[in-house]
């Protein structure tokens, strides 16, 4: 059985997975105006 998750873990836990959402959506945004630009040439 696994050990019930405190708030330290779960914090632990949050901190990569915010940074890796914050990157994705970076990315996302990036790839949209590369589009844009694609679609206006």
């Amino acid at each position: 059985m696994e050990p019930p998750l405190t708030t330290q873990t779960l914090g632990s836990m949050a901190g990569p997975v915010l940074v890796i959402e914050s990157a994705e959506a970076i990315f996302a945004q990036r790839l949209q105006s590369l589009h844009h630009l694609l679609v206006n040439l």
